[in-house]
């Protein structure tokens, strides 16, 4: 009986050596995702938790959160692009219109991450769309490659008609990527 055991034991364990092939990578992958995950403890929190306190805001698109965990978020407000702090006083305008209604708690949606690994995720004030808000009132554009929804898209057309804003006058501003295109910052 012993002996049959264990032929069949190796038998077994032949059948199966694909399956431990499959399970040890299954498992490194597995491991991976979590190594990658932990990376940024506070974007965990920031999703998990979905409420974080605006600690300050860079530019017109981007904050700095502090969540429940203690950690912090850098996140860039999806689906909307603003002018930056060097384009002329229009980026100053963007930061100063964003850091009016940017705070205290917003809920966080995330979305995605961006190429500089900022979670880029739509942002609440109360029930306030701080993207969208930014760009009915004329401070940021609908960023096009991301954003095709029609609320925004709504929004920038009445902020563009009424003049608000980056709208109250021609230029480069209106389209804060081409503004970085020919202004490069050469990191």
């Amino acid at each position: 009986m012993s002996r049959s055991r264990h032929r069949g034991t190796r038998w077994l364990v032949r059948q199966f050596a694909g399956v431990k092939g499959l399970l040890a990578l299954l498992a490194a992958a597995v491991a991976l995702v979590l190594l990658n995950s932990e990376r940024d403890t506070g974007a965990d929190a920031g999703m998990a938790l979905g409420r974080c306190q605006v600690a300050s805001v860079r530019d017109g698109d981007t904050l700095i959160l502090s969540c429940l965990n203690g950690g912090t978020l850098r996140v860039r407000l999806w689906g909307v692009d603003a002018p930056e702090l060097g384009q002329s006083s229009w980026g100053r305008q963007a930061h100063q219109y964003l850091s009016q209604r940017a705070v205290g708690e917003v809920r966080v949606e995330p979305v995605d991450r961006d190429r500089y690994g900022r979670l880029v995720a739509r942002l609440y004030r109360g029930p306030q769309d701080l993207g969208l808000d930014l760009v009915r009132a004329g401070w940021a554009e609908v960023y096009a490659p991301f954003n095709r929804r029609r609320d925004y898209l709504a929004a920038r057309n009445e902020a563009r008609q009424a003049g608000r804003g980056v709208w109250s006058a021609p230029g480069l501003q209106q389209t804060p990527w081409e503004w970085r295109n020919r202004n490069p910052r050469g990191d």
